[in-house]
């Protein structure tokens, strides 16, 4: 089954992503010619949405994004189309009731796939097909171990604290999550400007730009792996980088690229 999706991109690197995610896509299909995925994505500033039908652990092997998200909704010229006044906390409360308990669950559960629970209890694990009564008291206590933080981006001209305290009410309401701003399990990310409404759940705490094999970044990781992969480099080939700094292209290419050989200098 395909799941929403949408990452983020540095600004101008948004066809290098487009073009990864299709690789992707296309070799989940087992068909590296497939444009198959081609038609369900939107290029926007900053973020490519799409739609994948893989493991979504897969999509933490992206080299050109900063973070995956799963989404929950995109709402293109949301403010032009709801004014600019005090009117705007009601149409973003209506346009949070849109989205489905069931919706938040589905999310829940994606995002469960990439961080899976340490622990259940114990009580529920014995019999996973007892009586509704049973599953609706499980989905329950699960709902209320579920912690979630509002992340929230917008114009200055709207109170973040207010908007993002009516957000995670409403989040509550639908759910039955908690709000805890210090630990929570996972964040909400809403961003609403000029362009669109964009509600998801990142996949990962950490960014998957953030690479644990780069101590010291020169250079974007992103940008240094999309320079080396416009090199085209091929096995037994010698990359030099006589202008490295301290080496971020170099590294980065070395980690993607095993079978050639590297250079700080000729």
């Amino acid at each position: 089954m395909e799941s929403s999706y949408f990452c983020t991109a540095g600004g101008g690197t948004e066809i290098f992503l487009a073009d990864e995610l299709k690789f992707i896509s296309a070799r989940h299909s087992g068909d590296l010619q497939s444009e198959r995925c081609s038609s369900s994505q939107l290029q926007v500033e900053g973020k490519v949405l799409f739609t994948f039908s893989g493991h979504p652990a897969e999509l933490l092997n992206l080299k050109t994004a900063e973070r995956v998200f799963v989404q929950l909704c995109y709402k293109p010229h949301w403010i032009k189309q709801n004014g600019k006044d005090s009117s705007i906390m009601t149409a973003l409360q209506n346009t949070l009731e849109a989205i489905t308990p069931q919706d938040w669950d589905n999310a829940k559960h994606t995002w469960n796939f990439v961080n899976p629970p340490k622990k259940r209890s114990a009580r529920f694990q014995n019999n996973q097909k007892s009586s509704e009564k049973l599953c609706n008291k499980r989905q329950k206590t699960e709902n209320d171990d579920v912690t979630f933080r509002v992340s929230l981006k917008c114009p200055r001209e709207y109170n973040n604290r207010r908007v993002s305290s009516m957000v995670g009410g409403c989040i509550t309401r639908q759910t039955g999550w908690k709000v805890d701003l210090r630990k929570p399990l996972f964040e909400v990310y809403i961003q609403l400007n000029n362009n669109h409404l964009i509600i998801g759940i990142p996949l990962t705490k950490i960014p998957l730009s953030d690479r644990p094999y780069i101590e010291t970044i020169g250079l974007r990781s992103t940008v240094a792996w999309i320079m080396a992969h416009k090199a085209q480099i091929q096995a037994g080939d010698t990359v030099l980088d006589p202008m490295c700094g301290v080496g971020t292209i170099l590294i980065e290419a070395a980690n993607s690229w095993k079978s050639a050989k590297f250079s700080p200098q000729n």
